[in-house]
C-alpha cells in the first residue's frame, strides 16, 4: 500500500476507512495526516508475555523492494523491555524461550533496531530492505524482488525470571 488521503478540509485531514495506521506530520505549520495499509500477512502466532497478551507485530509501507519503503510495529510488549528485529528468507518452528523462533536458518539480527518499548509498550522502526542483514559475507543483503521475508521482535520479557519471548511472524513477500 501507498500512502491515502481520503480529503483535506483546511482544517485537518480525514483518513480513508478500512484498517490502516496513520503518521501526523507537520508542513508549512499545517499538519497532514498520511496513511500506511497493512502489508504481509501473520506467518506464526506468539505466545502471551508479562502483559499476558502476545507482542503483535504488523507491518506497513509498500513491498516494492526498490521503493525501501517497509515500516514495523511491535505493541502489547512489556512496559520499557528491549528488543530487537529477526529476519530471514527461511520459516521454521523451533521452539525459543517463552515462544517460537519460526525462523529458519540463516538468521539475520538487525543490530541498529535494539530499542525499549519505553512506558507503552510499543516500538516502531524502519526496515532498510538495502542492508538486511545474512549469516555470510558480506554479512548484508539487498531484498530482491520476488524474495520473501518474514519479520519478528524478539524482547526481554520477565515471567518467572529473567527471559525472553517473541511477537507473532510477518511474511512480505517483495515485488
Amino acid at each position: 500500500g501507498t500512502p491515502a488521503l481520503s480529503s483535506v478540509d483546511g482544517v485537518g485531514v480525514q483518513m480513508a476507512g478500512g484498517n490502516t495506521r496513520s503518521r501526523m506530520f507537520a508542513i508549512d505549520h499545517r499538519e497532514l495526516a498520511v496513511a500506511w495499509t497493512p502489508v504481509g500477512t501473520v506467518s506464526c502466532t506468539s505466545l502471551p508475555n508479562s502483559t499476558g497478551r502476545a507482542a503483535a507485530l504488523a507491518a506497513y509501507g509498500s513491498t516494492d523492494a526498490a521503493a525501501n519503503s517497509l515500516r514495523l510495529r511491535v505493541v502489547d510488549l512489556p512496559a520499557s523491555s528491549f528488543g530487537l528485529l529477526i529476519s530471514g528468507r527461511v520459516e521454521g518452528n523451533a521452539p525459543l524461550l517463552e515462544g517460537v523462533l519460526c525462523l529458519g536458518s540463516p538468521i539475520g539480527r538487525h543490530l541498529d533496531s535494539v530499542a525499549s518499548s519505553g512506558a507503552t509498550g510499543e516500538v516502531e522502526l524502519a526496515v532498510d530492505l538495502t542492508a538486511m542483514p545474512v549469516a555470510s559475507p558480506p554479512f548484508e543483503t539487498a531484498v530482491a524482488p520476488g524474495e520473501t521475508w518474514t519479520f519478528r521482535w524478539w524482547h526481554r520479557d520477565v515471567t518467572a525470571g529473567p527471559t525472553a519471548n517473541l511477537s507473532n511472524a510477518v511474511a512480505v513477500s517483495f515485488r
